[in-house]
């Protein structure tokens, strides 16, 4: 098969090819080096079938196969991807912009330092896939799945993650400033000094998430679960956090102005935290430790105290 004078068939050589816009609906390029190609606006998947570069031939039988398939560094913006197989594919700095991978698998594929701005990545498949510093700005991740996956210094500023699973995920140094976290599950999830201004996370699982030195001011947390989560030196500053679950979290950082009315802190570790002016209304301290906290303004009516280390009413 031939497509703007490129020979089109397995493992061919097309780094750096122009096929901006090309129709390879049947082109099969299992193991071809795409490096650097301009694949902008390519057809490259069937609206019927989740098929990918593979072949548009194909029995009830079939199974596209993108492996070890070389697209680092190509253009694919506004690419349809949806549903392709790109399992341990090298997607290494390739722009994504804009691109349709819905439903895609990309299972432990290199997207590192990617550009999938504003890519459709909804219901996808990212098992322990590379997104290491890649950009992933208000792209829409809604029920993807990103279970162990790297996003080390990725940006998700604005991005959809609601009900994605980023359970075990690194995120560390990550920007999710208000993203939509909605039902997502960041159990266990590594977010050292991840950045969460204003994103919501109202319902979310974080239990036993790494949050220290994260900064998650003016987040919304109604409802969130943070048993046992590390908040050690998390800014948490206006964050609303109503009826969330933070039962055996350690939170020694700054909840001034923090709305807690509701939640649930009991066993809590707060030695020391910052709870200046905070709304801790009807909420459960049985057992808290709250010696050396700053409580300077804060309210606790209605709230249970049992066994509470180092308060004074």
């Amino acid at each position: 098969m031939e497509v703007s004078g490129y020979k089109i068939e397995p493992g061919a050589d097309l780094s750096e090819a122009n096929l901006e816009g090309a129709d390879l609906g049947g082109a099969e390029l299992a193991s071809a080096n795409l490096s650097r190609a301009n694949l902008k606006g390519a057809y490259l998947s069937s609206r019927m079938l989740p098929v990918d570069l593979v072949a548009a031939h194909y029995d009830d039988n079939y199974e596209p196969d993108f492996l070890k398939t070389d697209l680092s560094g190509a253009n694919l913006e506004d690419a349809d991807l949806s549903g392709a197989d790109l399992n341990d594919t090298d997607l290494r700095n390739a722009s994504l912009i804009r691109a349709n991978l819905s439903g895609a698998h990309l299972n432990r594929a290199n997207l590192n330092g990617a550009n999938l701005r504003g890519a459709d990545l909804e219901g996808a498949h990212l098992f322990r896939a590379n997104l290491n510093g890649a950009n992933l700005r208000g792209a829409d991740l809604e029920g993807a799945h990103l279970f162990r996956a790297n996003l080390n210094e990725a940006n998700l500023e604005g991005a959809d993650l609601s009900g994605a699973d980023l359970s075990g995920a690194d995120l560390t140094n990550a920007t999710l400033d208000y993203a939509y976290l909605e039902g997502a599950n960041l159990r266990g999830a590594s977010c050292l000094a991840g950045n969460f201004r204003g994103a919501n996370l109202t319902g979310a699982n974080l239990i036993r998430a790494h949050l220290r030195l994260a900064d998650l001011t003016n987040a919304t947390l109604i409802c969130a679960n943070l048993t046992a989560a590390d908040l050690i030196d998390t800014d948490l500053r206006n964050a609303s956090m109503i009826r969330a679950n933070l039962a055996g979290a350690n939170i020694i950082g700054d909840m001034g102005y923090a709305n807690l009315n509701g939640a649930n802190l009991s066993g809590a570790n707060l030695n020391g935290a910052d709870l200046t002016n905070a709304r801790v209304d009807r909420a459960d301290l049985t057992g808290a430790d709250l010696t050396d906290a700053l409580l300077g303004g804060a309210s606790f009516d209605g709230t249970k105290l049992i066994g509470v280390v180092g308060y004074r009413p």
